[in-house]
């Protein structure tokens, strides 16, 4: 058996994996488990495979073609591709991109995904994108270049949409699809299911810019949304989800909770994010939950032979005090109270704290407005 070490980086380029670290079908494998235990989505965020609009062999075509057209489309363009996580508004970004495309003939830079009110990714050529981050960088604007060799969101990738489209062909929704709100990061509105049917659409998702921030203050302004939960291999969105919280000053309303997180076990993560559905109130079986693999009646064994414990030697070797204070002889006396820890028979030493609320009689020993014993009431 030979065992095969890939680089994180290499398990990116891998267009072959596409399929599986991409955030449209990874919601297939991880969103069995939430429906399996009953627990029902209302409100959806560019997420296909959950409102049951495309089935399970759909949703992984549209996403492992996607992977297999762009990687062959970025080994065989001339010039490398990139992205670039830019923390500055759309409006903002402007500037900078003209800017920086007045540098070259051929000015391939774009805006990909609006993620946040204040967060832009940058698509392009990757001379253009490291010719922007340092423009960026004197101005002491945060940026960073992504790990990824394709221009996503980006007209540059118009060249494969016709194949795209092609090799997409018919697809086919579940049996029975969820009746559920589904909001297009594409076009930051409500999507029928139709659309979602059509390649185009798709070849459209892959071209155009995202608008994650209007699509996400869209679904957060409905008023019935209390919960969101990120399905997908990591908790990619949770800055910009919880600052469009911040921005609707919904912090105390909307929760916001992610089925999976880097470097964390998966059944850890998924549990915890229902545990915390659950805490707010959602409906699910917890019976499927904690019992996976069916629960029964646990068995008892009653013929069991009895121990043989040996009690003829003990290890505990205990001082006198303690065992003549666990054991003692004598009672409490109400006058003497009790015999002292280190009670000696021939010298007997009595303890006894008095108090006004255990012996009534010392109400009338008073001198003036206290109350005193005086040394001829002490006993020895």
């Amino acid at each position: 058996m030979s065992i095969v070490r890939l680089s994180a980086s290499r398990c990116v380029q891998l267009f072959k994996c596409r399929w599986w670290i991409s955030s449209g079908s990874s919601g297939v494998s991880k969103y069995f488990p939430i429906t399996f235990w009953a627990i029902r989505l209302e409100k959806l965020l560019q997420h296909m495979y959950c409102t049951g609009a495309l089935d399970r062999r759909s949703a992984i075509k549209v996403s492992y073609y996607r992977g297999i057209l762009t990687s062959r489309f970025a080994q065989e363009y001339p010039v490398g591709l990139g992205m670039l996580a830019v923390g500055l508004p759309e409006n903002e970004v402007h500037q900078y991109i003209t800017t920086t495309i007045r540098m070259f003939p051929n000015p391939q830079l774009s805006i990909g995904c609006i993620n946040r009110p204040k967060s832009v990714t940058i698509t392009g050529h990757e001379d253009q994108i490291m010719a922007l981050n340092e423009l960026l960088d004197e101005d002491h604007i945060f940026a960073r270049k992504l790990a990824v060799k394709v221009a996503y969101h980006s007209p540059i990738l118009k060249k494969i949409v016709p194949e795209y489209i092609a090799v997409l062909g018919n697809l086919s929704n579940n049996d029975n699809p969820e009746i559920v709100h589904m909001t297009s990061s594409v076009t930051g509105e409500a999507t029928s299911f139709e659309e979602l049917r059509l390649a185009s659409y798709w070849a459209r998702n892959l071209t155009s810019p995202v608008n994650f921030a209007q699509a996400m203050t869209r679904l957060c302004n409905l008023q019935e949304i209390d919960s969101i939960i990120e399905i997908g291999p990591h908790s990619a969105l949770q800055a910009p989800i919880k600052e469009s919280i911040r921005t609707m000053k919904k912090e105390d309303l909307v929760d916001y909770t992610s089925a999976l997180a880097r470097s964390v076990p998966a059944t850890e993560s998924l549990l915890n994010a229902v545990g915390r559905l659950y805490c707010r109130g959602h409906s699910m079986n917890l019976s499927t939950i904690n019992f996976p693999y069916g629960s029964a009646t646990p068995g008892l064994l009653h013929n069991l032979p009895e121990y043989s414990f040996d009690h003829s030697r003990t290890y505990w070797r205990e001082s006198r005090i303690s065992r003549d204070y666990r054991l003692r002889q004598q009672p409490f006396n109400p006058f003497l109270g009790f015999p002292a820890p280190d009670w000696n028979p021939l010298h007997a030493i009595w303890r006894r704290k008095i108090r006004l609320s255990e012996s009534s009689w010392l109400k009338d020993h008073k001198l003036q407005p206290r109350n005193e014993l005086r040394k001829t009431d002490n006993s020895d």
